[in-house]
């Protein structure tokens, strides 16, 4: 093994540590009873007699994994370095705490079986980049109107671990484009979007504009009580600037020249339907409806039972 081309990572460096770890042209020294102890993959690696052809550095075992560094040294930085590890804040959506780093560790925690870390991973996604309720999302307001390639990027990952109870919130983020905007075919191959999950996403987005138009447009074609022509027109003009949107986009209700009996009465059914829209969303991606989506969501993430059971909301 030419020890030049491999590169020491110092944070993960133990001089008592007894074994070495690679991943690509990364690694690290580490104690595997520390492993051991949270991960029965890795306790079972160190339980299984190595054979007398064993790769070694300066004298250690050493243990080559598939894994990418990025990820491998977010997991072990969560493991070794608690007290520097992003994982464990209660958001982390700064530079220094990239979503790349939360994603690693979701998925070498789910590989590895690391029940901890993979909890903490899926709690930070849900508290930066996931809302998994209507009203988590709509307090949110603007928050979300630019999140589509953030979802691209976290969509392959819950699949891959399992987390399908992010997927209904994630294909909505990736189909909830400006209405001048389309995807870029690249995208898809850059985020590893396999071509079923790609389909839903190009077909969602005609989805998503039907349902606005047909449901949450709906409340503006009402006539004026009042009969008042102002408010019509009004109607008329944010029917227009309505139509092609997404059903979840954030409404400010500023001044609108709706009349005073018309503005509540829109506002009302509007939320009413968005939110009817919401309960429908895991239908419109072939996926499980929320309540049975729940049921996982409440095993991952430690939820008692009976606990955040209205689904629609």
């Amino acid at each position: 093994m030419q020890s030049s081309v491999l590169h020491k990572n110092p944070r993960l460096w133990f001089p008592g540590g007894t074994v070495v770890f690679r991943a690509q042209d990364t690694i690290y020294r580490l104690f595997p009873d520390i492993l051991s102890s949270c991960s029965p993959v890795f306790q079972g690696l160190f339980t299984v007699p190595q054979p007398s052809s064993q790769e070694t550095y300066e004298g250690l075992p050493l243990i080559t994994l598939p894994d990418q560094s990025g990820d491998l040294t977010a997991l072990f930085e969560a493991i070794y370095a608690p007290q520097d590890s992003h994982i464990f804040l209660s958001s982390a959506t700064s530079d220094a705490y990239p979503l790349e780093k939360t994603l690693g560790v979701l998925k070498l925690s789910t590989k590895y079986q690391i029940e901890y870390l993979r909890y903490q991973a899926l709690r930070l996604l849900c508290a930066d980049h996931v809302p998994l309720t209507f009203d988590a999302f709509d307090h949110k307001g603007t928050k979300w109107s630019k999140s589509t390639t953030t979802a691209m990027k976290i969509l392959p990952v819950a699949r891959q671990c399992n987390a399908i109870w992010l997927l209904p919130t994630l294909f909505y983020l990736s189909c909830a484009l400006p209405t001048d905007e389309t995807h870029d075919p690249d995208e898809f191959t850059q985020a590893d979007i396999d071509l079923m999950d790609e389909r839903r996403i190009w077909r969602g987005r005609s989805l998503l504009i039907q349902a606005n138009n047909r449901e949450i447009c709906a409340p503006l074609r009402m006539p004026c009580d009042s009969m008042e022509l102002d408010c019509s027109n009004s109607k008329i003009d944010l029917l227009d600037s309505w139509l092609d949107g997404c059903p979840l986009e954030f409404i400010a209700w500023k001044p609108t020249g709706l009349c005073a009996n018309c503005l509540p009465l829109m506002k009302q059914e509007v939320e009413t339907a968005k939110r009817r829209f919401w309960h429908s969303i895991p239908y419109l991606f072939d996926l499980p409806p929320w309540e049975e989506l729940r049921k996982q969501q409440d095993i991952d993430l430690g939820y008692a039972p009976g606990a955040q059971t209205d689904v629609q909301n």
